[in-house]
């Protein structure tokens, strides 16, 4: 991941330049956020779990699948 943030800073002034400033902040705190996550692990077998579930009830015909 190392690569990832030295490419994002590399890229800052670029992406000011061209009008992508915003976007550019919305990544660097995105990842700078995960950085403190730590290990990932736990957090995407939630996120998967919980999709999972409402993908489920989804098809099944739930008229609340999301609830």
């Amino acid at each position: 991941m190392h690569g990832v943030g030295t490419l994002l800073k590399i890229s800052r002034m670029p992406a000011r330049a061209m009008g992508f400033g915003e976007l550019q902040g919305f990544l660097e705190r995105g990842f700078e956020a995960f950085g403190q996550l730590g290990d990932a692990a736990p957090f995407l077998t939630d996120i998967r779990a919980s999709e999972t579930r409402a993908m489920q009830r989804l098809l099944a015909g739930d008229a609340d699948p999301f609830g």
